[in-house]
């Protein structure tokens, strides 16, 4: 009796998730849900993100949506538009990594000269271009202002981690992480670095055999 009321419970639900997915109550779930992520996963297309982001993208909107067990008049748009919003959020936090590793990576670099030292003659003294952007992005770092400034220097100048920055200042984490960004936004759009931050640099800094893809 058990056993047949749970399969009893079991067939309600898909039923009910079959509804919710605008399809027919006879209809194989299996097939459903693969068509809806294929749909999904091409409306995805415009965003340069893997073909794994892609499906796990897809599969998370699917079970937003199901978890809400809210119909709407036409669910696979709804999951579309779920899942464009969070290839956006995927995109924007890329971003800010590739932003973190890049200018963590810039700003320890070796350099030939004193980073305390005014601006020299590059050309005097043979500086490579990766090394005078470190020269540059070091200054760039020293000069932001108020708590973005404290913590960018906390973390790339003196090499602490975001939890010893947190634990020093009494601030929270999430603040310490949204100050280290803002401080590398500044750093990244200082007069001095924008000249390095053009595609081509960039392209070269990062050979396509270095990416994942």
């Amino acid at each position: 009796m058990l056993n047949g009321r749970a399969r009893q419970q079991e067939e309600d639900a898909k039923i009910r998730v079959l509804l919710l997915l605008g399809a027919p109550h006879d209809t194989e779930l299996g097939e459903v849900t693969q068509r809806i992520r294929r749909e999904v996963i091409a409306s995805l297309s415009t965003f340069a993100l893997s073909a794994a982001e892609h499906e796990d993208l897809a599969e998370d909107a699917l079970l937003r949506f199901l978890e809400g067990d809210r119909p709407v008049d036409n669910p696979v748009a709804y999951m579309i538009t779920i899942a464009r919003r969070l290839a956006v959020k995927a995109l924007a936090v890329a971003k800010a990594e590739q932003l973190t590793e890049d200018m963590t990576s810039i700003v320890s670099m070796p350099a030939s000269i004193d980073d305390g030292r005014e601006e020299s003659d590059h050309t005097v003294w043979g500086l490579s271009e990766d090394e005078e952007l470190a020269q540059q992005s070091r200054r760039a770092v020293r000069d932001v202002p108020g708590q973005s400034g404290e913590v960018i220097r906390a973390r790339l100048l003196e090499g602490h981690s975001a939890a010893q920055v947190a634990q020093q200042t009494g601030r929270p984490a999430n603040q310490i992480y949204q100050e280290y960004h803002r401080g590398l936004a500044r750093v990244r759009n200082a007069p001095q670095i924008m000249p390095y931050v053009r595609d081509t640099y960039v392209k070269r800094r990062h050979p396509q055999g270095d990416s994942d893809g």
